[in-house]
This record gives structure tokens, sequence and C-alpha cells, in this order.
């Protein structure tokens, strides 16, 4: 291929880059979290479409993403229905012993209302509250075995919520960086256009060789940086909701879902 038709290429493939940009940012601002809002059915037709419309090589890093927050949610439940297990078992021991305290007093209440006399009935009492300490000594078993397991089960929980965090804020700080460049493709010319005009203001009153102008004060430099600081830490200081155009951000969410930064603390480092 001659030099000619690689400067015909590249500016065709440049053209088709700008082009898609240009027709992306024709498309409305969503709510950072607006595909999980919908209902149950929607949600799913809704991301079969957007995991085909995915830019190149974007299908399967999402795809990977999904599996380990699927995974990291597996762990979740499984770590819950132990506790939950446990919990229903204590809730068990407990009537169990109450009972069976119940019961003993109604037995010496008996045996001292009879003299001493064991009827039929107050043995029928004596065993069931025998039978129940020893059901309440198996409950108590049962819960520390139980025990046991939740150390590895929040390891577990930990380790694949840490995988899906870090494996979401890898792609979300590319994603952004990719994001931030298309923006200047698209608008970077007017917007460094209307800077430029911004830096002349200042530069006109600015001059180091102005009366009263201190170089690092009030020149046009610095007063112009302090301006672009400023005015970025007010458009990203303001309370207003994430939006963004793009299928990646709206598949995998701003942030990790919640409760993944907390359950990787659960982890165990060494």
């Amino acid at each position: 291929m001659t030099q000619q038709n690689m400067t015909e290429e590249e500016m065709k493939t440049i053209a088709e880059l700008v082009g898609s940009l240009v027709a992306k940012s024709q498309k409305p601002l969503q709510d950072a979290g607006w595909l999980l809002k919908l209902p149950e059915a929607d949600v799913i037709s809704h991301t079969t479409a957007l995991v085909k419309s995915l830019p190149a090589g974007w299908q399967p890093r999402v795809q990977d993403l999904q599996g380990k927050m699927l995974a990291w949610l597996e762990a979740k439940q499984a770590e819950a229905a132990a506790e939950d297990t446990i919990s229903a078992l204590r809730q068990s021991r407990t009537e169990t012993e109450q009972a069976s305290q119940d019961n003993r007093a109604r037995f010496r209440e008996l045996l001292e209302q009879s003299g001493g006399t064991v009827t039929p009935e107050m043995k029928a009492l004596r065993a069931e509250y025998l039978e129940q300490q020893e059901t309440a000594s198996d409950l108590s078993g049962l819960i520390a075995e139980k025990e046991k397991q939740l150390p590895a089960l929040a390891d577990a929980t930990g380790r694949k919520a840490n995988a899906y965090v870090f494996c979401h804020e890898g792609i979300m700080d590319e994603r952004i960086d990719t994001l931030i460049d298309e923006f200047f493709i698209v608008h970077g010319v007017e917007l460094g256009s209307l800077l430029r005009m911004k830096y002349s203001q200042f530069e006109r009153n600015g001059s180091v060789y102005a009366p009263g102008v201190i170089e690092g004060a009030n020149d046009a430099d610095t007063l112009y940086r302090k301006f672009a600081v400023n005015l970025i830490e007010e458009w990203t200081h303001k309370k207003l909701p994430l939006k963004f155009r793009d299928d990646v951000i709206s598949l995998t969410g701003a942030y990790p879902f919640r409760g993944a930064r907390t359950d990787r603390r659960k982890r165990k480092i060494f």
C-alpha cells in the first residue's frame, strides 16, 4: 500500500470515528443507574440490546465483569444463608431451653404437691424436659459447627467482591479516559476556542509588564489557571446526577454494586 493510500485509509478511519462520535453525542444523556431502575423484563431486553451494541472488544470484558459480580452475589447469598441458619438454630435452642426449664419447674412443683410421689404424668414431664435438655445440647454442638464455617464463607465473599470491584475499577478507569478523549474530539475545537478567547481577556490587563501586575498573583497565566480550575470545580462539585451516553457504563454502572466495597474487606489478607 502506497503512502497516498495509507493517508486516505487513515483519513477514512478518522472520518468514521468522528462520525460515530458525533452520532453518539446526539443520544440523550442517561442517569448512570437507569438500567437497574427498569422493570425486570425490560432490564433483560435492554441489557441484551446494549451488549450487542458495545464497542469492539468490550463485550467479553463486560461479560467477565458481570460474571465476577454474579460470583460475588452467590458467595454473599451463601454466607447470608449460613448466618440465617445459625440464627434459626439459636432461636430454636433458646425456645427449647426455655421449655425445658418450664417443664422442670413444673415437675418440681408437682413433686412437692404429691409429697414426693412420682405420678405417670410427672414421669412423662421429666422425660420431656430431659429430652429437651439433650436437644438443646445437640443444637449447641450444631451451632458451634456451623459457626466454624463462617470465616471461610466470609473470606470467599470478600475475595469475590474484591475481584469484582478491581475489575470494575479497571474498566471505569479506562472507559472514563476514553470518553474524555472522545468528548474533546467532538467538542475540543469549540471549547479550546472559547478558552483562548477567555485567556485573551485576562491577557489584556494581566501583562507582567503592566503596572500593578505581579507574576504568580494576578498575571494572565495565573488568572487563567484559577479560572479553569474554578470552572471545573464548579461543575464537578455540583450535586447533580451522573449522566452518560455510554453503553459500557450503562451495563457496568458508574460504581460497583452496592455492598461490594464493604464486602471486599472481609477477605483474609494474610
